[in-house]
């Protein structure tokens, strides 16, 4: 696995975020010591984003946003443009359950994404069933193809696809290790035909210390999208080392 991501969603203050990101970063700085780290991000919330860059200075944790807007200005009161988070973040979130759950739609997702791309940011794209049923993979991967229609393939060089089943996310259990390999392998092939040749699959629901080590060993994954773990240093942190420790 390449990747561990923290999203901290709707938690932190600007000092406990500050406080947070530098107990990780103390943290995988000793796991550093002995193996080599995945990529880390951390999205915290935007109150704290440039707060947080000063802390971690970009040594062994990179930064991300939680969400964006598809403009790059205008009369849109509370939202963030890519243009005011590019010299921030190189990472965004986009099309997370919750935001869904909201309203998003596929198409919005679509051009928040391409906004993203356009920027030269790269996206972490959420897409993930409502129920756990035998056609669980094919309605993914349309909500896959649905969230990249407003680009052209050969402009994403990096995209990151987090397969979070919506039914799963809080519960406090991973998906089944088969369902998981196969949905990310059904993604994979997605992203190949509509052209893009190296999309990379996270998976994100209810990853913990105590469960990491059944979705670790899961060969079609390069990394995991964390939630409410990211929000204690030492679980965030057992997670990372669980990761590089699998290699």
């Amino acid at each position: 696995m390449q990747y561990v991501i923290g999203n901290w969603k709707m938690h932190c203050t600007v000092p406990e975020a500050v406080a947070l990101a530098g107990r990780i970063e103390d943290g995988l700085e000793d796991i550093a010591k002995d193996q080599p780290l995945p990529t880390v991000v951390l999205c915290p919330p935007f109150t704290a984003l440039s707060a947080v860059s000063d802390v971690i200075q970009h040594r062994s944790i990179s930064l991300g946003a939680q969400d964006v807007h598809w403009a790059d200005h205008g009369p849109h009161t509370g939202e963030i443009s890519p243009t005011q988070l590019k010299d921030l973040v190189q990472y965004v979130i986009i099309g997370h359950s919750e935001r869904r759950e909201s309203g998003e739609t596929n198409e919005i997702v679509a051009r928040k994404l391409k906004a993203v791309v356009t920027a030269g940011l790269i996206p972490i794209l959420c897409v993930g069933e409502k129920e756990l049923t035998s056609k669980a993979a094919s309605e993914v991967a349309t909500e896959l193809k649905e969230s990249l229609a407003e680009i052209e393939p050969k402009t994403v060089p990096d995209l990151l696809i987090a397969y979070e089943p919506v039914w799963a996310i809080g519960t406090g259990d991973v998906a089944e290790s088969g369902h998981i390999a196969e949905v990310a392998t059904h993604l994979k092939k997605t992203a190949a035909k509509i052209g893009i040749s190296d999309g990379q699959v996270l998976y994100g629901g209810s990853v913990d210390r105590d469960n990491v080590e059944r979705v670790v060993d899961i060969s079609e994954l390069d990394g995991l999208l964390v939630g409410g773990s990211s929000l204690s240093d030492q679980s965030f942190v057992s997670i990372v080392s669980a990761v590089s420790r699998h290699g």
